[in-house]
């Protein structure tokens, strides 16, 4: 199984071990989800009028499957939009909300909202001295990241946040009455949790639709993120939750509805079982090809 299309060392990995009898997979991820990266790769499949030649091709989402399909790039009865394995814990998260706040996102340029990370640990800072019953993490995505925000952070004597990389993603989103994201993968993940979601959209967060995990133009978004435009709203929505006011009620169907515009999720079948499945079909397949050639 190859993380990667039918190109470059690939292609001679693919041909090696199909001449073996052994079913090639790939498994597309992630920058499907992001729109610029799929109309990226959807023009280069079809300059290139690239053809899929391995066993299977697994997906996050539909949309990806219906653009390798359309424009040829590979055959319907082999794509599969299965969704991704890293979700499937979901199906048996309780989400049981505790007092915290939470920023799942990274200060990093492949995030394109560096200076507004710091605006809301600012802004977080300044909430924790208020609200001292609640816990008020920055999640960061490794070591590294959680050393130097931390130095910077005692520096600036932002005590009150926790900031840490070892934290379990869906143990801390499940239990978090607020989620904080930028342009990652994470903010998506918080449609799967009931807390309330906020995208902040101001400073160098404000980047055009294209570039955009979600468009804040659209509906189906609206019905699931708040998009504040200024610190001062950015902290009016946080102690709204805090202070019980102006509570908005939970559209789970319309987050669900949205999630799997970017990542199949279903409710009832996971992933892995999905994945399984399909694999097994094709060494069951692959076996009685072998067999017969033989006979």
């Amino acid at each position: 199984m190859f993380s990667n299309d039918d190109s470059g060392y690939y292609l001679g990995m693919r041909k090696s071990v199909q001449n073996v009898g052994v079913p090639c997979i790939n498994y597309y991820y992630e920058h499907y989800t992001l729109p610029y990266m799929k109309a990226i790769n959807i023009s280069y499949k079809q300059s290139y009028n690239l053809n899929y030649k391995g066993d299977a091709l697994f997906l996050w989402n539909d949309h990806a499957a219906l653009a390798y399909i359309e424009f040829n790039r590979c055959p319907k009865e082999k794509c599969y939009a299965i969704g991704a394995p890293r979700f499937d814990r979901w199906l048996h998260s309780k989400n049981q909300q505790e007092n915290i706040i939470t920023l799942m996102a990274y200060p990093g340029p492949e995030y394109m909202a560096e200076f507004n990370h710091w605006d809301v640990m600012i802004i977080l800072n300044y909430l924790s001295k208020k609200y001292s019953h609640y816990k008020f993490y920055v999640k960061c995505k490794n070591s590294f990241q959680e050393h130097c925000l931390g130095i910077y952070a005692y520096k600036s004597g932002w005590n009150n946040l926790i900031i840490d990389s070892k934290i379990d993603n869906v143990d801390l989103m499940s239990k978090s009455k607020v989620i904080i994201g930028l342009n990652s993968l994470s903010i998506l993940e918080g449609l799967l949790t009931k807390a309330c979601l906020v995208n902040p959209f101001w400073g160098d967060a404000c980047l055009p639709d294209n570039l955009l995990q979600i468009d804040p133009n659209d509906d189906l978004v609206k019905k699931c993120f708040a998009f504040p435009d200024s610190r001062e709203k950015m902290c009016d929505i946080i102690e709204d939750v805090i202070l019980a006011r102006n509570y908005v009620d939970i559209d789970m169907q319309s987050r669900l509805k949205l999630f799997n515009n970017y990542i199949r999720f279903d409710s009832d079948d996971s992933c892995t079982a999905k994945f399984e499945h399909i694999v097994v079909s094709l060494i069951e397949k692959e076996e009685k090809h072998h067999i017969s050639r033989l006979l």
